[in-house]
């Protein structure tokens, strides 16, 4: 768990809010709110990056790199059906 102004580790205060090293204080739903996009964020830069590859290897691999691309691309489908019911976009949500 990190703070997510600046990275610190919080700590659970007699509030029940959290504070940072550096003084920053958050709710526990800030918290929750931050893990989950900074997860949406992760997945969805995995995609990017798959879907990259494949074109990448489709392009300048030629035949040798056609499974290569296969897998990639159904990697990137497998990631994107998960990400699409666990972790929609921000702007999807």
């Amino acid at each position: 768990m990190r703070c997510p102004l600046c990275g610190g580790e919080p700590v659970r205060e007699s509030d029940g809010a959290y504070e940072c090293q550096l003084g920053h204080r958050v709710t526990s739903e800030r918290l929750t709110r931050s893990a989950d996009l900074k997860l949406s964020e992760a997945l969805w830069m995995a995609v990017q990056a798959l879907d990259n590859e494949a074109d990448v290897l489709r392009v300048v691999g030629g035949s040798d790199a056609a499974g290569f691309a296969d897998a990639a691309e159904e990697q990137a489908k497998l990631l994107r059906d998960f990400a699409r019911r666990h972790a929609p976009r921000v702007n999807e949500a």
